[in-house]
């Protein structure tokens, strides 16, 4: 698909009239380096976007080699939460989380807005997880109550597939708070080569080249293996059958 992965030293913050803002999306943001190069850019403002890819009160999918995993929420808190309730530098965080079911994927989460305790003293928290100060707001979860099981039970309803008449009702909302913003200190970072690249071709100063027939066929082949694996495992699954 012609992806890459990115390096540490790509991200940069960008100032805005709403803070000066930088990006950590769904992971980035539970990894310090990640967050230390943030607030040594002079970020005030930290966006996670988000789209975490299973029920939202099951245990966490991604954890360290030797550690228990945890309930998810909790884990959760290790990041946007985490970051305003510590940095001296970035104040705020923004959450949107993804929630619904496309296909056979499972998308749920409750998005939030943190920032400092002083500001959100009211003590509230995700599903599953004590109530602390540190959210200015917070989208609630379908369900609330003290009992775990039946809050991973109402997870595994929800869920694409489950045949449950509350699958796929989950809670969509918006969400609102009132910042108190610093005054900005960062200049606007030079463009990359792919926005100089991307502003040429919209400026009409440059254009994309059609590629080869030899291109095209590098470029598709590993799709064409996958699919035709993914077509070899139904008709073994048929078989076994």
């Amino acid at each position: 698909m012609d992806l890459s992965p990115g390096t540490l030293e790509g991200l940069r913050v960008f100032p805005t009239p709403v803070g000066d803002l930088g990006v950590a999306i769904s992971l980035d943001a539970f990894r310090p380096e990640v967050i230390s190069h943030l607030e040594a850019q002079g970020c005030t403002v930290l966006l996670q976007p988000d789209a975490n890819g299973s029920p939202w009160t099951s245990l966490e999918g991604i954890y360290p080699a030797g550690q228990v995993p945890r309930d998810q929420p909790l884990a959760w808190l290790e990041s946007s939460w985490q970051v305003t309730a510590h940095s001296e530098q970035i104040r705020y965080a923004v959450n949107p989380m993804v929630v619904g079911n496309l296909l056979d994927l499972s998308f749920d989460g409750q998005s939030a807005v943190t920032g400092p305790a002083a500001e959100g003293p009211e003590p509230r928290s995700y599903a599953m997880t004590t109530a602390r100060p540190g959210f200015l707001a917070l989208l609630p979860w379908v369900e609330e109550g003290d009992n775990p099981d039946e809050l991973r039970a109402v997870g595994q309803q929800l869920k694409a597939g489950s045949g449950h008449p509350r699958e796929n009702a989950y809670l969509t909302g918006v969400l609102h708070a009132d910042l108190r913003l610093p005054a900005s200190v960062v200049a606007a970072p030079a463009p990359s080569e792919h926005e100089r690249a991307l502003a040429a071709y919209l400026g009409g100063t440059a254009r994309f080249t059609r590629p080869s027939a030899g291109q095209y066929a590098a470029g598709w082949w590993p799709l064409a293996l996958f699919g035709a694996l993914l077509w070899g495992l139904k008709l073994f699954a048929q078989r076994r059958k």
